[in-house]
């Protein structure tokens, strides 16, 4: 019985986890459509070891947390918590294949019937674990309140490829999500941000402009736990993902292992 269930275990850890948007190939050039990656880390910059009084940042050597996927999901009404809810399997997989920690950041977009949700997910990485500057605002972002995570989760957007309308409107400056009403859950193995586009105008605008071309666009996004301290300096690079031309059209719920 002990071996039998030995196997058991060890076949489903292999069963693969699945999710709407595909993970690029790597050595992509870039031609690919609907796809996800990530990208090099050294194309982000954080605030260096001295920003607070000479406001310089210094590129990123490192990400602390590694993706693990992307999907779209199309709903009727905007989904919340989903760690708990639609991808709740698909997490409690991750986190047991991964060690435990993960990152869900659910962008809930408005369309004009219903809503759709850009779900990404990643798992903490060993160096980011053995890493005290970042363990340490790890641990306080897993345990804090909403309003101290609104003031700390930060991302920094870059359009790779795209026209320039869509260039201008994105930008290529850091900031702070908690602008965009975001809610937080957490579980045992999970944190969830769910960031409410339609809650903000300059978001919804964004969205906009992005969602009219996203399948000319190559978009990178960096996510930082903003350092506000000198001991929490520099900052590290916390996750980030990279879509490749992807088309709305194909949304969809994936299957998840229960």
């Amino acid at each position: 019985p002990e071996a039998e269930e030995a196997a058991v275990t060890a076949s489903e850890a292999e069963e693969p986890i699945e999710f709407s948007v595909s993970f690029a190939e790597e050595g992509d050039d870039g031609s690919g459509t609907h796809l996800v990656s990530e990208p090099p880390c050294n194309l982000f910059r954080v605030r260096g070891p001295t920003y607070l009084s000479d406001r310089q940042k210094v590129t990123s050597e490192w990400c602390a947390l590694q993706l693990l996927g992307a999907d779209l999901w199309p709903s009727a009404q905007k989904l919340e918590h989903v760690a708990a809810n639609e991808a709740a399997g698909k997490v409690a997989a991750m986190a047991r294949r991964h060690g435990g920690d993960v990152l869900v950041i659910n962008f809930q977009c408005p369309q004009k019937t219903g809503a759709l949700s850009v779900l990404l997910y990643w798992a903490l990485t060993p160096r980011g674990a053995q890493d005290d500057r970042f363990r340490a605002l790890w641990d306080r972002f897993r345990e804090a309140d909403d309003e101290w995570c609104n003031a700390r989760l930060k991302l920094i957007p870059t359009v790779v490829e795209g026209n320039f309308i869509v260039k201008r409107v994105v930008g290529s400056k850091p900031a702070i999500l908690g602008r965009v009403k975001t809610r937080y859950h957490k579980g045992a193995h999970y944190v969830e941000a769910d960031v409410d586009i339609a809650s903000s105008g300059a978001a919804a605008n964004m969205w906009r402009a992005v969602e009219s071309v996203a399948k000319t666009l190559v978009v990178d996004l960096g996510f930082v736990i903003e350092a506000q301290e000198t001991p929490e300096l520099p900052e590290r690079l916390m996750s980030t993902a990279r879509f490749h031309k992807i088309d709305l059209s194909r949304a969809r719920l994936s299957a998840a292992p229960k």
